[in-house]
């Protein structure tokens, strides 16, 4: 899944893209899933065979059953199909191969690790309001912060290619994708 700030950074580019009429909601929407006591529920998650990463991916959002589910008719569903095309991208697109064979421990623990290393530059490059929001996030931010010390952690995100994803996601028409994914 794509850190906090990931998912701000994708949702602000994509504003300066697609009319949203309704900032707040489109936020709430872009947050709300990762707020969520369940994510298997609010990430639409299929059962997961095992511990690597790939059998996560491959489980961990379903865009087919969301949509489903769910019309994209307000500007809080428009977050929220973001949130969740952000995770199943960056599960499916970004990650290189080289980690997917990884246990979810490990993989989590570097994960988390670079999401540490990236939150700054990424608080700098694309500053989003989160209205009421920013009590929760910055609590959310602050748990999920390492406080790991082991040396063998690496960063596996970098910035350029972050950035990159960033931009190039954001500027996704979600309507088209939602149409697309339904007639498959």
């Amino acid at each position: 899944m794509a850190s906090f700030q990931m998912h701000l950074a994708v949702a602000k580019v994509y504003m300066e893209y697609y009319p949203i009429k309704n900032k707040k909601d489109f936020i709430s929407g872009v947050l709300d899933p990762d707020l969520k006591e369940t994510k298997t529920i609010s990430h639409y998650s299929d059962e997961i065979k095992n511990d690597t990463v790939r059998e996560i991916i491959k489980a961990k959002v379903n865009l087919k059953k969301y949509l489903e589910k769910n019309k994209i008719d307000s500007d809080y569903k428009k977050g929220e199909f973001l949130h969740l095309l952000t995770d199943y991208d960056f599960f499916n697109n970004f990650i290189d191969e080289e980690y997917k064979n990884l246990s979810h421990n490990i993989f989590m623990d570097n994960i988390y690790y670079s999401y540490d290393i990236l939150l700054d530059d990424l608080i700098k490059k694309y500053p989003v309001d989160t209205f009421s929001y920013q009590e929760i996030l910055e609590e959310k931010i602050k748990n999920k912060k390492s406080i790991i010390k082991s040396k063998n952690l690496q960063n596996i995100l970098k910035i350029e290619k972050v950035e990159q994803w960033i931009n190039k996601l954001g500027q996704t028409n979600i309507e088209e994708i939602a149409e697309k994914i339904l007639n498959s």
